[in-house]
């Protein structure tokens, strides 16, 4: 497998002003310094020495198919060295650690929508590296080097080799505990915020009785991508020992850049005593989604029907299973879908092609009737209604699906595909609510005797729409890892309550299938299900006749639609 190599060097500029390893000397220092600017719009090559220089947080890494200079952020150690934390060979773990914005523009990506650069990024070990030790692990100098083979993929950062930490002077217990809540009370611990209406965040805290008419000050803190910011302090009384806190978590979390996911931890200082970190650990951070602010972007940009939609799959129990539920005529309706001139022209190719009366329409109508096993008529004078356009009440097809009555027997469809290729203002609730979809056909009527078999006549057609509202990749997909990613959803901000097809700026925020996927796992709701528009109902006055074996002969006639 074709790989991108990242030694060009993968590592340039930022080094330490006084720290190289095994070079001694400030003066050396200032020497490499002065020709490395002298020698920088010539682009000449570095210098030995300056390929020995170690790397620290932030330094600038280079990628032959990235769209420019990346970053690299530094979570294998927490030692600083002149105020800084210097990149040693655990910073490989994928998008944690290199930070490269843009699209990945290797070679296997071609002829296909080039990925985002952090989605697919996939490193071996660090090679060329120094001599000296950053707790037990060698420091990358400015030759050092990393293979990437690019494939979709999440990542972690490692674990820190950690040093038995010392006893301060003013160590003083004061919090029995703290941890993410799931309402006021306390009772429940979580480990994530879920959809609802408000943003209201918790924090309970168990202090020791001496606590209580001291001040405590309180951060919250986001890891973002390449470092950790505050976004919300205060101080407060300890008025209790058992005391719950609360702040709205706003989407302005997203504003500056970073993941759609942001993982929150907090820090509590009381009176005199050491800050201290709680829930900073893997599993125990409070994880925040983006997605699940989505909804209220729709509803300001005043697409009614896609938040209907979306609020509805994040209020259900964890599904992957559309079939196992089904929305029938009560958030969607064909007056709406008509509304929209691009699935009207679709809808009245139908109408105007009379397309229950093609061939291949009335073989398929045919088969349906016959697969309602009605007591056909036994003489000229009988008629037997057949079909229904109603959607009640709901059933199950063949397949295991749920649906509405009408449903059972549709015998024509055409598909609707939305275009992609679009400016952000011709983006709109249908985007939002459907993309792409069907329009299903049924029709009732009555079937009469003939003298050589007998006559279906027409009286109604009803149309109407189906989908599938899920976040479900096509399998196919995703058994060829090489060539995979999950379906693309847009730029979304939440700051700014609006949607792209490109990324404005740094608080756009790429969400696919898979985003929603991890939301899914992560916070056990989010249910899959397939959508039912209300029926349009065409008053018809149709037949075409059939012999007597085509209803009633032992092999079936299969239902063609075209």
């Amino acid at each position: 497998m074709a790989e991108k190599n990242l030694n060009t060097p993968v590592v340039t500029g930022s080094p330490s002003p006084a720290a190289t390893d095994g070079i001694p000397g400030s003066a050396h220092q200032e020497k490499l310094a002065q020709k490395r600017a002298a020698k920088q719009q010539q682009q000449q090559t570095d210098s030995p020495n300056e390929q020995r220089e170690m790397v620290i947080h932030g330094a600038e890494l280079k990628c032959p198919y990235a769209q420019g200079a990346g970053k690299i952020k530094v979570t294998s150690n927490e030692i600083l060295l002149q105020d800084q934390l210097f990149a040693t060979e655990g910073d490989h773990n994928n998008m944690v650690n290199l930070q490269f914005e843009g699209i990945c523009g290797h070679p296997k990506f071609n002829g296909q929508t080039k990925p985002p650069c952090k989605t697919v990024i996939r490193l071996s070990s660090w090679y060329n590296l120094g001599t000296s030790l950053v707790q037990e692990q060698k420091v990358l100098i400015k030759a050092s080097c990393i293979d990437c083979d690019p494939v979709p993929n999440a990542a972690t950062a490692g674990a820190i080799p950690k040093a038995q930490p010392l006893n301060t002077a003013d160590d003083c217990t004061t919090i029995v505990s703290a941890y993410w809540a799931a309402d006021q009370t306390g009772t429940l611990r979580t480990t994530v915020l879920p959809y609802k209406e408000d943003d209201r965040t918790f924090i309970f805290i168990n202090f020791v009785p001496s606590a209580i008419g001291k001040n405590y000050h309180l951060k919250i803190v986001a890891s973002h991508t390449l470092s950790d910011e505050v976004i919300f302090e205060t101080t407060k009384p300890v008025l209790y020992e058992k005391t719950s806190f609360s702040f709205s978590l706003t989407g302005e979390l997203f504003a500056k850049g970073g993941d759609p996911v942001v993982e929150l931890y907090f820090k509590i200082k009381v009176a005199d005593c050491t800050e201290k970190e709680y829930c900073k650990e893997t599993g125990l951070r409070l994880k925040v989604h983006l997605v699940r602010y989505i909804p209220r972007i729709m509803k300001a940009k005043k697409w009614e029907k896609g938040f209907l939609l979306q609020e509805k799959w994040f209020n259900g129990i964890a599904s992957d299973r559309p079939g196992n539920k089904a929305d029938s005529g009560k958030i969607i309706s064909m007056d709406w879908v008509l509304g929209f001139p691009r699935a009207r022209a679709v809808y009245d190719q139908m109408i105007n092609g009379k397309i229950w009366m093609n061939p291949a329409g009335k073989k398929a109508l045919t088969a349906e009737i016959r697969r309602m096993e009605l007591k056909l008529p036994t003489a000229m004078v009988y008629t037997v209604p057949f079909g229904t356009l109603a959607l009640n009440p709901e059933s199950t097809n063949k397949k295991g699906q749920k649906c509405p009555a009408i449903d059972l027997h549709h015998f024509q469809e055409r598909a609707f595909h939305e275009n992609y290729n679009v400016p952000d203002t011709a983006l709109d609730d249908m985007y939002a609510a459907l993309a792409n979809f069907v329009f299903r056909m049924a029709a009732t009527g009555v079937i009469l005797m003939n003298a050589n078999g007998y006559t279906i006549q027409i009286k109604e057609v009803g149309i109407y729409v189906r989908d599938s509202f899920d976040f479900i990749d096509a399998a196919a997909e995703i058994l060829s890892p090489s060539t995979w990613r999950s379906q693309p959803l847009g730029y979304w901000s939440t700051s700014k309550n609006d949607v792209s097809v490109n990324a404005k700026d740094s608080s756009y925020k790429y969400i696919t299938n898979s985003s929603y996927q991890q939301y899914r796992k992560d916070v056990k709701k989010g249910s899959d299900f397939l959508v039912y528009s209300d029926v349009k109902r065409i008053a018809v006055d149709d037949r075409f006749d059939v012999s007597a074996g085509e209803l009633t002969n032992l092999f079936s006639i299969p239902a063609l639609i075209k």
